[in-house]
């Protein structure tokens, strides 16, 4: 499954990677595009209650990312399968220590001069036509080629300025935004044969919200459900194992916004529905943490 795990908020970040900053001076407009573009996105999903989101950005120099750089007639290509151990190696340093929240990142990579232009493959050995690549459960990729960074310029005037039009690229990480929420793509205007239509990439339709809250609210309750029966069956196997008050008042709020969910889904009000999922699974996984770290066994 490559949507993301349903979270109270997430912490949304966009990172510029610069191959070689000795080649280029490399600025983006991308406040400005944030907000034009996602803060509608992200202003319709909080007005039905589905999360709150944070935004930030940020530049980082990575000269060693030793992506597996193949020539391919008058260009170079990687392969998607090699893309996410080369992103594994940014983990530490794209990774936030302020907030426990759900990372979701977005990288524009800036290769080097020698690696242009730089063409992502897609598993049936085709060019990716955005020249993207989307990370279940972390994000999106896409790889940008300045025509400064041709090779036959690449000795002059270093380093360069580039300027990247992150208004060209933004659409592209929307719709991989969307796809890890579990919102289905209608970019080409059509969904099981049937015409839409056209929606700018940062709104969404109601019947998009919709299906995005029905879906979440079975995924978080399915999920509550499972983190349950799993309490159950430890404590069917452990007899004279000490419930504290804290995990008991865990699994009781648990429960209690099962039933409040349920009850406002079956009354149609679906926003009120997924908070109270969303509500429910949070509890359920304090309260498995709790059991594993607080539980203590009795002196027989």
């Amino acid at each position: 499954m490559r949507v993301l795990k349903s979270s109270r908020s997430y912490r949304l970040s966009f990172t510029l990677l610069v191959a070689d900053p000795n080649e280029c001076n490399v600025h983006w407009n991308i406040d400005e595009i944030i907000t034009d573009l996602l803060e509608p996105l992200l202003a319709d999903l909080k007005d039905v209650s589905f999360s709150n989101f944070s935004v930030e950005s940020q530049v980082h120099y990575y000269p060693d990312l030793h992506l597996p750089v193949r020539q391919k007639d008058s260009y170079k290509t990687v392969r998607i399968r090699d893309l996410p151990e080369a992103i594994s190696r940014l983990e530490a340093k794209l990774a936030s220590h302020i907030t426990q929240d759900p990372d979701v990142h977005f990288l524009i990579y800036i290769p080097k001069a020698d690696e242009y232009p730089l063409k992502i493959v897609t598993t049936k050995g085709t060019i990716s036509e955005s020249n993207s690549f989307l990370i279940q459960q972390w994000g999106g990729l896409v790889v940008y080629n300045s025509p400064k960074m041709n090779t036959s310029q690449k000795h002059h005037d270093l380093p360069m300025e580039i300027v990247v039009d992150v208004r060209k690229v933004m659409p592209v990480f929307l719709t991989q935004f969307k796809a890890l929420l579990g919102i289905p793509d209608i970019s080409k205007g059509r969904l099981c044969n049937v015409q839409l239509p056209e929606l700018p990439p940062y709104k969404l339709a109601d019947w998009q919200i919709d299906r995005l809250l029905r879906f979440k609210v079975l995924e978080n309750l399915f999920s509550s459900m499972s983190a349950l029966t799993s309490l159950v069956g430890l404590l069917d196997k452990v007899k004279n194992m000490v419930i504290s008050d804290e995990i008991q008042h865990l699994v009781t709020s648990s429960v209690t916004a099962f039933h409040q969910c349920l009850l406002h889904v079956e009354n149609g009000d679906l926003h009120k529905g997924h908070v109270f999922s969303v509500e429910s699974l949070t509890q359920a996984g304090e309260f498995l943490l709790s059991f594993i770290f607080c539980t203590v066994p009795l002196q027989s």
